[in-house]
């Protein structure tokens, strides 16, 4: 009986660890799929917790300020590894939609760098499941971003 007892009480603390009972997210608070090559450690983190890095140098001294018009290539990914969506971005499509954290990654991107940009949830989507389905709430999210216009 007692092994019975303790088999379900491990089983109820199991299966409750497995719900959406966390709060925001911060990018040290996650493990992050092999693949993306995230290392926190070789990155930059700025004031608002966002965390960035130059893959590869960018061209010139123009780079996107606030004020700037921009078109980038973007990659997006879940902490898990899991592949959200690619795409062409500009300063156009992000006055509605780009998020926070989004925004504040680009900043001193210039022509042709590489970036890679790690955003807490909390500057994400927040701790809503995004419309889609696709990125659960509390997702801290990691984008690869090519600039490829500014002026």
């Amino acid at each position: 009986m007692k092994t019975k007892r303790w088999f379900t009480t491990v089983l109820v603390l199991a299966l409750a660890a497995c719900g959406d009972s966390t709060g925001p997210q911060d990018p040290e608070d996650v493990t992050f799929a092999a693949g993306l090559g995230i290392d926190l450690a070789q990155m930059t983190k700025l004031p608002s917790g966002v965390y960035i890095r130059t893959i590869t140098a960018g061209t010139g001294t123009a780079e996107i300020t606030p004020t700037s018009n921009w078109a980038m290539n973007f990659k997006f990914w879940l902490s898990t590894g899991t592949f959200i969506q690619q795409g062409v971005l500009s300063s156009d499509d992000c006055v509605p939609s780009c998020i926070q954290g989004f925004e504040i990654g680009i900043l001193g991107l210039k022509v042709g760098e590489v970036r890679q940009i790690v955003i807490p949830s909390q500057l994400g989507y927040g701790e809503d499941d995004h419309p889609s389905g696709a990125i659960p709430g509390n997702s801290v999210l990691v984008y690869e971003v090519t600039g490829v216009v500014v002026n």
